[in-house]
């Protein structure tokens, strides 16, 4: 008996006085923080063509191995049959600003299937800005933002409003 009583008197006189204040339970992922979805996109297009447009379904596609990535904007409810497209073709590294005075860069505003055919798109002498400031290849996420001044059609020229929109995909399609 003797014995027990040493041991529980030999320990140390510090007492920590310290409280872990750590709760674990709710410690949140700290993963990646994506921006949100900046839809719905709304341009005014103005010139040979004028309409006020709404996009809502971004996409995106980057074939594994490919140097390209392209960018889609639609309206899911079909509202109208447009699509917004951003490319970057053979030159896409990921993360930062693409110009098309560097870079193969296309800006086209289209009509698909049920449509009369319109075809809006850069060239040669466009100004077009592609700047991707999140890309994250492992989890298909991408956000950034795109400028153009003109695109030019079979008719003539529009402009569209806000000249700068957002390009934004969680889910890349490879």
């Amino acid at each position: 008996m003797n014995l027990f009583l040493f041991l529980a008197c030999t320990g140390s006189k510090e007492t920590d006085t310290s409280e872990d204040t750590t709760d674990t339970s709710t410690q949140e992922d700290t993963g990646p923080q994506y921006p949100e979805n900046p839809s719905p996109l709304t341009i005014t297009v103005s010139g040979v063509y004028q309409q006020t447009l709404v996009f809502d379904e971004p996409d995106c596609s980057s074939p594994t191995g490919s140097s390209n990535m392209r960018m889609f904007w639609r309206n899911k409810n079909d509202a109208h049959v447009f699509v917004l497209v951003t490319e970057i073709l053979g030159d896409f590294t990921g993360e930062g600003v693409y110009s098309s005075a560097d870079v193969r860069a296309n800006i086209k505003l289209q009509e698909e299937a049920g449509g009369s055919g319109l075809y809006f798109g850069s060239n040669a002498n466009s100004n077009i800005t592609i700047e991707y400031d999140f890309y994250d290849e492992e989890n298909n996420f991408i956000s950034g933002n795109a400028t153009i001044d003109t695109l030019s059609g079979n008719d003539g020229d529009i402009t569209i409003s806000p000249s700068t929109y957002p390009l934004w995909c969680d889910d890349i399609e490879r």
